[in-house]
C-alpha cells in the first residue's frame, strides 16, 4: 500500500481501502473504492477534486488510482452594484493556482455575508486554463443608507408608553473594510420625558477582526415629586474588539462552530436610577439621585453550531470592576443609589438559544438566560425581567435583580408574505404568527428577595 497524494497519509488511504485488500478485484469493487475515496475528499473539504481508476494491466494485485486536485483559475464577482469587486475579491484568501478547498472558501463567504447590505453566494465554473476551476461570487447588495421611523409602546409609566425613534445605518462600500455607522434617536412622554440619543461606528479589519466603539447620553425628565426634582441623565461609551476563531467541522460533515471570542470596556455615568428602574420607579417610594460612574472590562465568547435538525447559539460573558477609576467610581458613589453595592465586582451572564426545524416550515425555538453576580449591583447592571425582550405582557423592567434566571420558548409558523398573495412579488415582506411561553425571576445578592413574572 503506497500513497503519493500529499494531503491523504498512508494510514488514512488503508482505512479507506481496507475491506477490499486481498480480495478480488471486479469493476463493482473499483467502482466502491472511487466511491469511498469520493466520499474521504467531500469530508475534508475537496469536493473540486476528481478520483479516476484509469485503465492499467493489473499485476502483482496492485491496483493505480488517481486524485486530480481542482485548482483555481480566477475568483470572478457578478451582481454587485454598490459594492467594489476588488474589494470582494480581496475577501478571498485562495489563490491562482492553489488546491481550492471548500471550508475555506465557506469561511470567506460567511466573512463578506456578515455585512447586512449584501448576500454572496458561489458556485464553480470551469477555468480557461485545462483543469484550473473559477470560483464565482454570485452577489446581491442594497444601496448601502437605511434610514427609518418607528414607533412602539415599550416604556414605561413615568416616562410615557409610546416611543417613537428614527435613524439610520449607513455602510462604507470604499475602502473594503465594511465600516458601518448607526445613529438612533428615541423620545417619549410627549418629546419632553425622554430624550435619548445612540450611535455606534464598526469596521471589519483585514486580519479578521471586529472594532466597535458604541456610546449613547440621554436626558429624563418625570413628573417631580413634591419638591423633588426628578430630572436625570445617562451617557456610556463602550469598545469591543471581536477575535474570529477558526471554524470546527463536526464529523462527517454534518455541521460546523462558528465563533469568536472578545474583550472590552463600558464607561458609564448617570445621576440616578430612572432610566433603569423601569416600572418598579414610582414617584411616591422611589427617585434615589446621585452621580456615580460605572467602569468595567468584559470578556466574552459566542458559537454557533449547526446541524441536520436546526441550529444552537450560546454566549459566556464576563464583566470585572476593580473600583476606583474616577472619584464617582466609589462604594460611596454608589451607595448613593443602592445601600448594598460596591464598585468593586464581578458578574457573568449566559446566553443560550436553540432552534429546532420542525416539518411544513414550523420552528419551536427555546432561549434561556443566567446572570450571577457576587456582590449587588448598580441600575445599569442589573438584570430587568418584564417587556417584549424578556417576559411579554409585563412593563419593562417590572423587576430588577442582581441574579436572575430567564426562559423564553416560541413556536413559530412558516413565514409569509402578503406581498406574494396579492400577486406582488417584488414587495419584501414577511410575517410569522408565534405563540410563547416567559418565564424569569431575579434575586438580590445580598437579600432573600426574590420575585418571579410569568
Amino acid at each position: 500500500m503506497e500513497s503519493r497524494v500529499p494531503f491523504l497519509s498512508k494510514s488514512q488511504a488503508e482505512k479507506i481501502v481496507s475491506p477490499y485488500l486481498n480480495k478480488p478485484v471486479s469493476m463493482k469493487t473499483l467502482g466502491e473504492i472511487r466511491n469511498k475515496v469520493n466520499d474521504w475528499l467531500a469530508s475534508t473539504g475537496r469536493m473540486v477534486s476528481t478520483v479516476l481508476v484509469p485503465e492499467q494491466e493489473i499485476r502483482g494485485g496492485v491496483i493505480q488510482i488517481l486524485i486530480l486536485s481542482g485548482h483555481l483559475g480566477e475568483v470572478r464577482v457578478e451582481g454587485n452594484r454598490y459594492f467594489k469587486s476588488e474589494n470582494l475579491r480581496g475577501e478571498i484568501r485562495l489563490r491562482p493556482n492553489e488546491e481550492i478547498g471548500l471550508a475555506e472558501l465557506g469561511d470567506d463567504v460567511a466573512w463578506l455575508n456578515a455585512n447586512p447590505f449584501r448576500q454572496v453566494q458561489t458556485s464553480l465554473a470551469p477555468g480557461s486554463k485545462a483543469g484550473s476551476t473559477d470560483v464565482v461570487l454570485e452577489v446581491t447588495d442594497r444601496f448601502p443608507f437605511r434610514p427609518y421611523i418607528s414607533y412602539d409602546n415599550f416604556g414605561v409609566s413615568t416616562l410615557g408608553y409610546d416611543r417613537y425613534s428614527t435613524g439610520f445605518t449607513l455602510m462604507d462600500v470604499w475602502t473594503g473594510w465594511d465600516q458601518k455607522i448607526d445613529y438612533q434617536y428615541l423620545t417619549s412622554g410627549g418629546f419632553s420625558k425622554l430624550q435619548a440619543n445612540s450611535g455606534t461606528w464598526a469596521a471589519a479589519l483585514p486580519w479578521r477582526h471586529t472594532a466597535t466603539v458604541f456610546g449613547s447620553y440621554s436626558k429624563a425628565n418625570p413628573d417631580a415629586v413634591g419638591q423633588l426634582d426628578l430630572s436625570s441623565y445617562f451617557w456610556q461609551v463602550s469598545g469591543r474588539y471581536n477575535i474570529l476563531l477558526p471554524t470546527l467541522p463536526f464529523k462527517d460533515n454534518k455541521g460546523d462552530l462558528r465563533h469568536q471570542a472578545y474583550l472590552g470596556f463600558d464607561f458609564k455615568a448617570a445621576n440616578s436610577d430612572v432610566f433603569f428602574a423601569g416600572a418598579q420607579l414610582e414617584p411616591s417610594t422611589n427617585g434615589l439621585a446621585g452621580l456615580y460612574n460605572i467602569f468595567q472590562l468584559v470578556f466574552g465568547y459566542t458559537g454557533t453550531m449547526t446541524d441536520p435538525i436546526g441550529s444552537t447559539a450560546l454566549e459566556l460573558v464576563g464583566f470585572a470592576s476593580p473600583g476606583g477609576a474616577t472619584g464617582d467610581n466609589s462604594d460611596a458613589s454608589f451607595q448613593q443609589i443602592n445601600g448594598g453595592a460596591t464598585a468593586n465586582y464581578v458578574y457573568g451572564k449566559f446566553l443560550l438559544n436553540r432552534v429546532f426545524r420542525l416539518p411544513e416550515g414550523i420552528s419551536l425555538v427555546g432561549n434561556l438566560q443566567i446572570q450571577q453576580a457576587n456582590q449587588t449591583l448598580m441600575p445599569t447592571e442589573s438584570f430587568g425581567i418584564g417587556g417584549y425582550d424578556t417576559v411579554r405582557g409585563y412593563d419593562q423592567r417590572s423587576a430588577n435583580g442582581d441574579n436572575a434566571y430567564l426562559t423564553n420558548v416560541e413556536v413559530r409558523s412558516p413565514a409569509f408574505s402578503f406581498g406574494q398573495i396579492f400577486g406582488e412579488g417584488d414587495f419584501p415582506d414577511q410575517l410569522v404568527v408565534l405563540g410563547f411561553f416567559d418565564y424569569g425571576q431575579v434575586l438580590q445578592e445580598n437579600s432573600d428577595t426574590t420575585t418571579s413574572v410569568n
